[in-house]
C-alpha cells in the first residue's frame, strides 16, 4: 500500500538504504517517482520552441540595444562593436530548437561573423552554429540544424564587420 502521509513518505525515503538495501537516490515512493519523472520529461523531452517563445522575452546582453534582436521588427538593430559581444534570449524554460535565420543591416560590409550558442541541459554554453557572415538588410535562408535542448540562446560576434560594427536587424530561432 502506498504511503499517504507526507511525513511517512519523507521518513521512508530517508531510510531507503537501510530498509530496502538500495542506494541513495533510488525512487522509493510514488511521490518521488512523480517528481523525478516530471524533471526528466521537462529536461529531456521539452516542447518544441515556437517563434512566439523566442520573441516572448526581450534579449539582453553586451551588444548595443540587444532587445532589437527579437523584437519582431527589422527596422532597428542590435550592434556589436567587439568580439565576444552578444545578445541573449532566455526562453525561461527548456525547449528544443532546430532552425534559425538572421536579418542583417544595410551598413554591414558583409565581412564580419556571428555564432549562435545555446545553454544546454549540462548548464554550459555550446556553439550551435559558427561562421555566420554579417549580411545586408535581407533575411538569410532558414537554416536547419541538429536539434538541441536549451534554455537560452546567444548571438555572439566572432569577427567584427569592417563597418566597425556588426549589426543584426532580427534573429529567429525555434523548432519547425
Amino acid at each position: 500500500m502506498p504511503l499517504q502521509n507526507p511525513q511517512d513518505v519523507a521518513a521512508h525515503s530517508a531510510l531507503d538504504t537501510g530498509v530496502h538495501g538500495v542506494g541513495a537516490g533510488t525512487v522509493c515512493s510514488e511521490t518521488e517517482a512523480d517528481v523525478k519523472i516530471a524533471a526528466h520529461v521537462t529536461t529531456y523531452h521539452p516542447p518544441h520552441a515556437t517563434l512566439l517563445d523566442f520573441q516572448a522575452n526581450p534579449a539582453t546582453g553586451t551588444m548595443i540595444s540587444p532587445e532589437n534582436v527579437n523584437d519582431t521588427s527589422t527596422a532597428l538593430g542590435a550592434q556589436g562593436d567587439g568580439i565576444g559581444e552578444y545578445a541573449e534570449v532566455d526562453f525561461e524554460k527548456w525547449v528544443e530548437i532546430n532552425q534559425w535565420r538572421l536579418y542583417g543591416h544595410v551598413n554591414n560590409v558583409e565581412d564580419g561573423e556571428w555564432k549562435i550558442e545555446y545553454y544546454g541541459t549540462d548548464l554550459a554554453w555550446h556553439d550551435w552554429k559558427t561562421g555566420i557572415p554579417t549580411n545586408k538588410n535581407v533575411w538569410t535562408d532558414m537554416a536547419a540544424e541538429t536539434g538541441v535542448v536549451c534554455e537560452k540562446v546567444r548571438l555572439t560576434v566572432t569577427a567584427v564587420d569592417s563597418s566597425a560594427q556588426s549589426k543584426c536587424g532580427e534573429l529567429e530561432v525555434y523548432h519547425n
